[in-house]
């Protein structure tokens, strides 16, 4: 990893001038008037003068390898990353930029050219390897593979929030308590985007009342912190999951807590917010992305690498359990689905390689659900049954065509053919991102299982 000078972007445009401080600048007479041709810190403008050279010059760099040129291009759905290609479009590294943080893949030929290239145009001060923070991550790499963890983060940022004695915890909190659980519940929101998905949903329920909370909503905050220090050791684990690339599996599970995640009155006023009176009004939704092998549907023994995750209230009212998980799951393959399109990208340089239809070649996607109602309605024969609320039959109807999709094009090619399946409820690993649940011991236990928690061969055997 490097750290070039944010500071070092192209010339301004702007034609701005300021005047000489009091205290004077070297070698500058007072009263001058200073023209400003370089970003400046507090300046609109300065993130997007370093991007603009950034950009110009990472895709201007050639380096040889073997006698092979090597060029890096940004990736049609993330200019932040940048494929490092040979003539033929096959990938032989990668690299990332935030702001002025690049963060470099590469086998040890190119990455010792990219270093020398990228020193050559930046005046780098360090190259970072093995183990090194990464915009607020711990990163370790070693032969086993690659951990990710925020432990240090948790340590320095996370505090519980200080509360007067003997309030009543149904009462206002007081300015400086709010502040402080807004400020609190802000490093919890990074923290739980970043590597700890078993906070999503007690961060997002907490975020809605964050704008006037009750001293019972600062104590879920303070339960919060404590559940941040219980797990701050549990790192992201990226391991080998399969022998070769063909073998690999995309898992989606999807779940929903109907009708538990309250609404700020102070920003909504229709019909449904006011008779809540504060209570519960939409519904929490919630995902999980897991690479793993196939054979993970046939009761093996698989490792499996946890590749992305969402938890958010639904921003349409559900009328049913069963309308918040059909919401869920549409969530779930949505993100999957576009996943899998961005690693498509990322494999080949052909942009008709990231089309859906395309991209579908490359590993099937496989959701998980514990609504059985949802299930059965996806996989009934003829047209979706028509429910109560007529609107979600256009839902369902989408969700039955990505799932149908995926299952004709891999058909016997996974066990089982079918590509949603049901789970019992205790074998939801999304539950943990629709409800607070403070053992986060035992979820990660299970995530760190060399087997998922309920063997997905079984459970279809029981439908």
């Amino acid at each position: 990893m490097l750290r070039p000078p944010f500071l070092n972007g192209i010339e301004s445009k702007r034609g701005l001038y300021f005047e000489v401080p009091k205290r004077g600048l070297p070698g500058v007479l007072p009263n001058s008037l200073i023209e400003i041709v370089k970003g400046v810190f507090g300046l609109s403008n300065s993130p997007r003068l370093w991007w603009d050279k950034l950009a110009k010059e990472l895709c201007n760099l050639k380096i040889m390898v073997n006698g092979v040129e090597l060029r890096l291009s940004h990736h049609e759905y993330d200019p932040c990353f940048l494929p490092l290609r040979d003539p033929q479009g096959q990938l032989r590294g990668a690299l990332i930029t935030h702001v002025d943080d690049l963060l470099v893949a590469a086998p040890p030929a190119e990455m010792a050219q990219l270093q020398q290239a990228l020193s050559k145009i930046f005046p780098i001060s360090e190259w970072e390897s093995g183990t090194f923070d990464y915009t607020g991550a711990t990163i370790k790499q070693s032969e086993g593979g690659i951990e990710l963890h925020q432990t240090s983060y948790v340590k320095a940022r996370l505090e519980t929030v200080e509360m007067p004695k003997d309030v009543a915890p149904s009462s206002q909190a007081d300015q400086v308590t709010a502040q402080d659980n807004m400020s609190t519940i802000g490093a919890l929101s990074w923290l739980a985007s970043q590597t700890r998905p078993d906070l999503q949903a007690g961060v997002s329920l907490s975020q809605r009342k964050q704008r006037s909370p009750t001293y019972e909503d600062v104590k879920l905050t303070n339960r919060l912190v404590k559940m941040a220090q219980m797990g701050k050791d549990e790192p992201l684990k990226f391991v080998k999951l399969a022998d070769n690339f063909d073998d690999l599996m995309l898992m989606v599970y999807h779940d929903a807590a109907w009708a538990n995640a309250p609404m700020d009155l102070d920003l909504d006023d229709h019909e449904d917010v006011i008779a809540s009176e504060g209570q519960g009004v939409y519904s929490q939704l919630g995902h999980l992305l897991v690479v793993t092998s196939r054979q993970a549907l046939g009761a093996k023994d698989c490792p499996m690498a946890i590749v992305g995750w969402k938890s958010h209230a639904c921003p349409r009212v559900c009328r049913s359990t069963f309308a918040a998980e059909t919401m869920a799951g549409l969530e779930g393959w949505e993100e999957a689905l576009a996943f899998r399109s961005f690693v498509a990208g990322v494999l080949s340089p052909d942009p008709a390689k990231a089309q859906e239809a395309e991209a579908r070649k490359l590993f099937p996607i496989v959701s998980m659900t514990d609504c059985k109602s949802l299930y059965d309605s996806v996989h009934r024969l003829g047209g979706p049954k028509a429910p109560s609320e007529k609107r979600l039959v256009v839902d369902i109807t989408a969700l039955r065509k990505m799932v149908n999709e995926e299952a004709q094009w891999w058909g016997s090619r996974i066990i089982g053919g079918k590509t949603l399946r049901w789970v019992p409820t205790g074998s939801q690993m999304a539950d943990i991102l629709t409800k607070v649940i403070f053992d986060v011991r035992s979820w990660w236990g299970n995530i760190r299982s060399s087997s998922l928690p309920f063997p997905i061969g079984q459970a279809q055997n029981r439908i």
